[in-house]
């Protein structure tokens, strides 16, 4: 009995030396490393920004700060209502494309060094900023006597001709394609906007009531001519 004792205490100290000699092993999760997909994702950006850090700074081209805004005196000289005076109504045309040409001559000379077309700009500016103020001051007094009067009637005739010229001027502009240098995109909008011009001065016959209004559109038929020939010879220069 004692023997067996023995035996069965000597077999269970052997089982648990070797129970206790084996190793174990924690387990732990297979977590994805992220580092290197986020490291590659940044340098792309990085790259992207090293291709043109200055993308956020380069100005806006000729082409956009200008189109939007002759866009929008071209909408509002399409939409302008009858007054029932040729005079009234005449000067207000003028005046909007007054303001497009001074608008974009403006802006232009930021964009172009080239001498020709500066001193073009210059006569251009000088003429028609005296004629805008003009216009403006003429147009008021001529509103104020139309209040008073009662027999206004729209001319149909002189509307339906102006009309054709306003959405000819539309087209024209809209033609302008985006890749032209800055010089040539001024001179094909000045180009369409004097001849809109022009062509309105040449419906003003029948304003009676107002010899400054007579003599605005002389003098803006030849002052038209004169400078779309001169911008057209500069135009066959450039390309």
């Amino acid at each position: 009995m004692k023997r067996n004792l023995s035996l069965f205490l000597a077999t269970l100290t052997l089982s648990t030396l070797v129970t206790s000699s084996i190793p174990t092993y924690a387990y732990e999760p297979n977590i994805i490393d992220t580092t290197e997909t986020s490291s590659s994702d940044s340098s792309l950006e990085t790259n992207e920004l090293a291709e043109n850090p200055y993308s956020s700074f380069i100005d806006e081209t000729y082409y956009n700060i200008t189109t939007d805004y002759l866009n929008g005196i071209i909408d509002k000289l399409t939409k302008l209502p009858a007054s029932g005076s040729v005079c009234i109504d005449y000067l207000s045309e003028e005046i909007l494309l007054h303001r497009a040409i001074l608008f974009a001559s403006h802006n232009i000379q930021g964009y172009t060094s080239n001498p020709e077309l500066i001193d073009i700009i210059d006569d251009i500016v000088d003429n028609y900023t005296g004629e805008l103020k003009e216009m403006r001051e003429e147009l008021n007094k001529l509103i104020e006597n139309a209040k008073n009067t009662k027999d206004l009637k729209e001319d149909t005739e002189y509307h339906k001709n102006f009309k054709v010229i306003a959405d000819k001027l539309s087209k024209e502009i809209s033609k302008i394609p985006t890749n032209e240098s800055n010089e040539l995109t001024y001179i094909k909008q000045i180009n369409a906007i004097l001849q809109a011009s022009h062509d309105i001065a040449l419906l003003d016959n029948k304003c009676a009531k107002s010899e400054l209004v007579k003599e605005i559109a002389k003098v803006t038929i030849t002052n038209t001519e004169e400078y779309m020939s001169r911008l057209k010879t500069l135009e066959q220069a450039l390309k």
